[in-house]
């Protein structure tokens, strides 16, 4: 009997909605399993391509200390900094790093300490600029 009616919704051209998944609690333990291993191994052309920035922004914030006669020389390593801890929450988001909350917020400069430790995680797991 309900066969009927789904051709009958089918040749009007009404569509059937397949039923909303159950939540992960309830999912069976093979679901959960195979939801992990489908999910896609990180790029590493863009692992590449993080490192290949650091490298030059780590470069260029070293030109700027070594330089002592740049004109606006704070504002420009402020903005390199910058620039260098958005490049480094990227990099330790791919690599899966733990960050703390706040430096995920672009504009913000880390900590001297916590920007050492994620550098240090980086190059414990392969990273290197």
């Amino acid at each position: 009997m309900p066969t009927r009616w789904r051709v009958a919704l089918a040749a009007v051209g009404v569509t059937m909605i397949a039923p909303a998944p159950r939540p992960d609690s309830r999912a069976p333990l093979w679901w959960s399993r195979w939801r992990r291993r489908a999910e896609p191994p990180p790029d590493p052309f863009a692992a590449l391509e993080i490192q290949l920035q650091l490298a030059r922004v780590s470069a260029q914030l070293r030109a700027l200390y070594s330089e002592p006669r740049i004109w606006a020389r704070g504002s420009r390593v402020i903005a390199t900094q910058a620039a260098y801890d958005s490049l480094l929450a990227t990099a330790c988001r791919l690599a899966g790093v733990e960050t703390r909350e706040e430096d995920t917020v672009p504009g913000l400069t880390r900590s001297d300490d916590e920007r050492t430790r994620e550098e240090l995680e980086l190059l414990t797991r392969g990273w290197a600029w």
